[in-house]
C-alpha cells in the first residue's frame, strides 16, 4: 500500500535515483540532503514500505506555495502516485491562497496532470531550463479566490 509520508535522510539515496532517471539536469545528492534542514520547506514522499515510489518538494510562505520539484519512478508512473503526492502537498498548503510551479514546454503529460488537477497556465518563462535549453510553463493553482 502506497503512503505519502515526511521525506527523511534515509529516502534521500532513493528519491536521488528518481531524480537522475526522470531529469536531464538533476538535483544533486547533497541538494536533497540539504532540503531537510531548510525552515518552511514541504518534503513528501510516495513510498510502498521502504520503497520510494515518488517525491514533491516545495515551500510556502503561507500566501502562496511554490513545487519545485515532483517525480514518479518510471515503474510506478499512471498509477496515480502524482496525483497522491499533488494532493497531499495541497492539502498541506490549504491556508495558502494558490501554489505555482513550473514546467517544461515539452512534457505534455506533466502539464495534463497538472489541468486535471486544477492547474492552469499563467504564463512562460524563456529559457528556463537547460540541458535541453527550453522554455516553461509558469502554472498556478488558485485555492481561495479573493
Amino acid at each position: 500500500m502506497i503512503t505519502v509520508e515526511k521525506i527523511t535522510a534515509e529516502h534521500i539515496p532513493q528519491i536521488y535515483d528518481i531524480e537522475k532517471s526522470s531529469f536531464s539536469d538533476p538535483w544533486s545528492m547533497e541538494g536533497f540532503f540539504s532540503e531537510l534542514d531548510i525552515p518552511d520547506r514541504i518534503l513528501l514522499s510516495a513510498t510502498d514500505e521502504d520503497m520510494v515510489c515518488g517525491y514533491v518538494i516545495g515551500s510556502s510562505d503561507g500566501i502562496t506555495a511554490w513545487i519545485d520539484n515532483i517525480a514518479v519512478s518510471d515503474g510506478f508512473r499512471r498509477q496515480g502516485i502524482g496525483n497522491m503526492l499533488l494532493s497531499a502537498f495541497c492539502e498541506k498548503c490549504a491556508d495558502c491562497e494558490s501554489i505555482t510551479l513550473e514546467v517544461r514546454e515539452s512534457n505534455i503529460p506533466a502539464q495534463e496532470l497538472y489541468k486535471k488537477y486544477g492547474f492552469s497556465a499563467i504564463g512562460v518563462r524563456k529559457n528556463f531550463y537547460t540541458d535541453p535549453r527550453e522554455n516553461a510553463v509558469v502554472m498556478s493553482y488558485q485555492i481561495r479566490k479573493e
